[in-house]
């Protein structure tokens, strides 16, 4: 077992119940489409920034066996727009503050299953969402206002 979060490039609903429906719906679309005799997609480019940055201050446990990650090789959980990353207990406090902070200050949403937290990017700002139908559009033209 280990300390289990899920990282994403996508938007995701301002509504916190929302959002996690909506991962979980993409983790179920990810798990029902995967081939596991095509292997492993390679990593998005942010993706694959993202494991560099975090393998630059904790290696994968394939080049260091005491890598705090769960499991290796390590880039195999980066895929296109999306990671699950596996945190050895011990190495918790440790890991998941930076993790946290360098997914987010790159733009991507983190969700931390074991706290039920959705880490937003850094700079993130909650849009309103529409609520019923639009407002109806006037038929007016533009030089039909002040009438």
């Amino acid at each position: 077992m280990s300390y289990t979060v899920d990282i994403w490039t996508r938007t995701f609903p301002a509504d916190e119940a929302a959002a996690w429906e909506l991962r979980d719906e993409l983790l179920a679309e990810h798990d029902e489409t995967w081939d596991p005799e095509q292997g492993f997609e390679p990593p998005s480019p942010e993706m694959a920034e993202l494991h560099k940055r975090l393998t630059a201050r904790f290696p994968c446990i394939c080049e260091d066996e005491n890598g705090p990650w769960s499991v290796g090789p390590l880039i195999n959980n980066f895929g296109l727009g999306q990671a699950t990353l596996g945190i050895s207990y011990s190495r918790v406090g440790e890991v998941l503050p930076f993790l946290i902070e360098t997914a987010t200050g790159m733009g991507l949403h983190v969700f931390d299953g074991q706290d039920e937290v959705i880490h937003r990017p850094v700079g993130y700002v909650a849009q309103p969402e529409p609520q019923g139908d639009p407002a109806p559009v006037s038929p007016r033209r533009w030089w039909q206002f002040w009438r």
